[in-house]
């Protein structure tokens, strides 16, 4: 000792700035600290400490106070510990308890100070090392293995500090099986288990390490990471410190990404893996789309730390039909959807019993892909709800012989019509359409008319008559013949629409020559002369009376008769286009402004327009009959006059 003081006299005399610390025999612990800790140390100075423990000892280095004049990067004092030329660390400022393990049994320190602590207020550093039994670092490849402490089932020999390094391929994750001989010396402290001399500290990538001790295994540990690192300390001094474990790999799993509004995931795997990938589809009528932006194609994949390496998007809706049109005299209403989106699913209806669709009553419309709708029949027309006709909601008593008082919507098809003073008659046919008789019409311009629909009072309709836009009759009536009723059908079209109801409905358009078979009844109805205490009067109250068809013969013969009997040349012909109704050997119990007016036949459930009221002689005259134009012998003129105007 005497000859290592000489030596470090004679360098400070020679002026050396830097000085060794020899140690003649190696120790396995002692105290390094700063020239004159723990007062503040001297500026200016270098100085070197060369630790070396016996081999198969590493060098275990804690500082437990630094108190070095701070610096960026240490650059002015510090204390830099090296092993060889490799740096361990380089120190300055404030910290306590940092530890530093040498990989071998040798350290070297070097502190250094410049002028920065000339006012003395850092007074250095204080470190401690200890000699610690070598038992490497050791590095695990493999998938599966055992680790234990040195010595296991046996308490390691010395002090220890040992790593071990389970670093497998990315992708894997370990898991630690701890067995149930596990002891690692511990103190309790209100009730929780702490780790101050001896343990077994677990570090896992990406995780805060921690520390396990005392006498109760940790059992199994299982990390998300392909690398764990364990790190054991034990001074020596407990006795039965030991454990050991078998470690497992397996792939990274990554939880089930989750499903997608109006999408699919359509890989059918319950578990995914590292490397496993999925793709997302979005159904017709959706497009994919990410913060905002749209995507041609997405897919997301199970990284090697459990989790998926993109979100999955979002399937918003791009295909959008038109809203629905309104239907006339009908309703709409979703059955599916509400903003009109692919898939939306919609009905039509009409506002019954007045109006019916054309097509099947439950047909529906979905939004297609293309934007469209389409009906579950293939079609992408919007229906059209058409009118009901001759189906009167209040039924009509049969009064055969009899004239009586129409109730309330029995005949909703009645038109009333008056011009200067004169009545008569019409049949409503469709919305905008009234059909009546030519006769009475070629006397007036369409601004002279009133027309009076959905009362079976006059008084009750004054207020609120409707024009005529134009009225059409027929090309082979001719209007310089008055004998002459052949073609007696004109057609009245009206400037506003009609919405049918329980008092106003169409009457049936006739299609079966089976109307006009003898002895059918039919209703004829209007506001006009009647028979009334054997004296005719004009009835402001819709009358109706039910009368037979009568055979063409019959009704010639008649006519001829009565013709004979008033010595008259000049009486109007019979033709093909009129056909005769009443009751033998009486009178016709409606007459005069009854003309135009209908003659409706009920057949297979409803009431059809047979006839137009047209001519008769006189009023209550014994033995003749009404005559009628018939009807269907026009229809061809009235559906083209219709369409063309």
């Amino acid at each position: 000792m005497e000859l290592t003081s000489s030596i470090m006299g004679l360098m400070v005399w020679l002026g050396f700035e830097s000085w060794k610390q020899i140690n003649l025999e190696p120790l396995m612990h002692g105290k390094v600290q700063s020239p004159c800790y723990p007062q503040p140390y001297p500026p200016n100075i270098t100085k070197q400490w060369n630790l070396r423990v016996p081999e198969g000892y590493q060098l275990r280095l804690t500082f437990t106070h630094l108190d070095i004049v701070a610096s960026a990067r240490c650059c002015y004092d510090s204390i830099t510990v090296f092993y060889g030329k490799r740096i361990l660390g380089k120190f300055c400022g404030h910290e306590n308890s940092t530890t530093i393990l040498s990989p071998g049994n040798r350290l070297t320190l070097v502190f250094q100070a410049g002028s920065s602590n000339n006012k003395g207020q850092n007074v250095g550093f204080s470190a401690y090392y200890q000699a610690m039994v070598s038992c490497g670092r050791d590095i695990f490849h493999e998938a599966e293995g055992h680790l234990s402490s040195p010595g296991y089932p046996n308490s390691p020999p010395h002090t220890v500090s040992c790593q071990y390094v389970i670093s497998v391929k990315p992708g894997f994750a370990i898991s630690l099986n701890f067995n149930d001989n596990f002891h690692i010396e511990s103190t309790s402290i209100a009730q929780d288990v702490v780790c101050h001399h001896d343990w077994l500290q677990v570090t896992i990538s990406g995780s805060d390490p921690f520390r396990v001790c005392g006498m109760r295994s940790p059992a199994m540990i299982g990390t998300m990471s392909n690398r764990v690192t364990l790190d054991y300390h034990s001074d020596g001094k407990a006795p039965n410190t030991s454990w050991s474990l078998d470690y497992r790999t397996h792939r990274v799993r990554c939880q089930h990404p989750g499903r997608v509004t109006n999408g699919i995931v359509p890989h059918i795997w319950t578990d995914f893996f590292y490397g496993d990938y999925i793709i997302v589809q979005c159904d017709q009528g959706h497009k994919l789309m990410m913060d905002g932006q749209e995507l041609q194609s997405f897919s997301t994949r199970c990284q090697q730390n459990g989790m998926w390496d993109r979100r999955l998007p979002e399937c918003q809706q791009v295909v959008t039909c038109e809203k629905p049109e309104t239907l006339q005299n009908g309703w709409m209403k979703y059955l599916s959807g509400s903003h009109n989106e692919y898939q939306s699913v919609i009905q039509y209806g009409c506002n019954s019993p007045f109006y019916t669709l054309q097509v099947d009553n439950n047909v529906t419309f979905t939004c297609q892909v293309d934007g469209q709708w389409k009906s579950n029949m293939g079609n992408i027309v919007t229906p059209i709800c058409t009118s009901v006709c001759g189906r009167p909601t209040t039924s009509i008593l049969a009064n055969p012989g009899n004239v009586g008082l129409a109730p309330e919507g029995s005949i909703p098809w009645q038109v009333h019509i008056s011009s200067h003073g004169s009545r008569a008659g019409a049949v409503v046919i469709s919305d905008r359409w009234l059909m009546t008789a030519a006769h009475w019409l070629i006397h007036f311009e369409e601004e002279d008319l009133k027309i009076f629909i959905g009362h079976t009072d006059i008084y009750s309709m004054l207020g609120s008559p409707l024009s005529a836009a134009s009225f059409h009759i027929h090309p082979g009536f001719d209007t310089s013949d008055r004998f002459n009723f052949n073609n007696d059908i004109a057609l009245i079209k009206l400037n506003d629409a009609l919405t049918f109801n329980g008092s106003v409905m169409p009457l049936c358009l006739p299609t079966d020559e089976a109307l006009y078979n003898s002895g059918n009844l039919g209703v004829t109805s209007g506001f006009g002369m009647i028979m009334s205490d054997s004296k005719f009067r004009i009835s402001n109250e819709l009358v109706y009376t039910h009368i037979p068809v009568v055979g063409q013969d019959t009704c010639q013969d008649s006519f001829k008769e009565i013709f004979t009997r008033k010595r008259s040349d000049l009486f109007p012909s019979l033709t093909n286009n009129m056909f005769c109704a009443g009751h033998p050997n009486r009178g016709n119990d409606l007459c005069h402004a009854f003309s135009g007016g209908p003659f409706a036949v009920q057949y297979n459930g409803s009431y059809w327009a047979a006839g137009i009221i047209s001519w008769g002689v006189g009023c209550g005259v014994s033995g003749s009959y009404d005559v009628h134009t018939k009807v269907i012998n026009y229809m061809d003129w009235v559906r083209r006059t219709m369409q063309e105007n």
